[in-house]
């Protein structure tokens, strides 16, 4: 692992979203704290940390409504809408650990009021594949293949049983067709 940024960035929780490194995402902005963490980001022109709640029911989390591991994003576009939301482009860089999660407050706190989530992070490096890689997927492929022949002798199976049932059906009907002609 690198060593971790001493300095506090700005944290963004998310709800019903997990954003894998790599990726693009475009976001719609409303929470208080949330826009306050996106504005801080832009201005100090750093990283923003995204990282998912546990649950999605819970309007303001706190440290423990977030799961440790986040996100580094970098803020590509944002604007701000006529009805207070932000929407941003985020591009997700690298898998972090969060430590040291804290709500930042105003200046001039005033009871209650938090102005967003700041926090240290430490990227978690991806682990090179081993060797055994082809060997792996070989075992995955014909483990498949072993599944899906198992399956469709199975469907077969069962074919077979509902044509001779449907067979019986037709023979039954046929029977009380001629009953029912004598």
């Amino acid at each position: 692992m690198a060593k971790s940024n001493t300095t506090a960035l700005p944290l963004m929780p998310l709800r019903d979203m997990v954003p894998q490194p790599g990726t693009t995402l475009p976001m719609f902005v409303g929470r208080e704290r949330s826009k306050n963490a996106v504005k801080a980001a832009a201005a100090a022109k750093s990283a923003i940390v995204l990282v998912s709640q546990k649950s999605i029911a819970v309007e303001n989390p706190t440290p423990e409504d977030l799961y440790g591991v986040g996100i580094l994003g970098e803020l590509n576009q944002g604007m701000e809408h006529p009805d207070g939301t932000i929407r941003i482009v985020v591009t997700s860089k690298a898998r972090v650990r969060l430590r040291n999660i804290q709500a930042r407050q105003h200046p001039e706190p005033v009871e209650g009021s938090l102005d967003f989530l700041t926090a240290e992070v430490e990227e978690i490096k991806p682990e090179p594949a081993s060797g055994d890689v082809a060997k792996a997927a070989k075992a995955a492929a014909k483990s498949f293949a072993t599944y899906c022949k198992v399956r469709e002798d199975d469907m077969l199976a069962e074919q077979r049983k509902l044509l001779g049932r449907l067979n019986e059906i037709q023979n039954q009907i046929q029977a009380l067709r001629a009953a029912s002609d004598s």
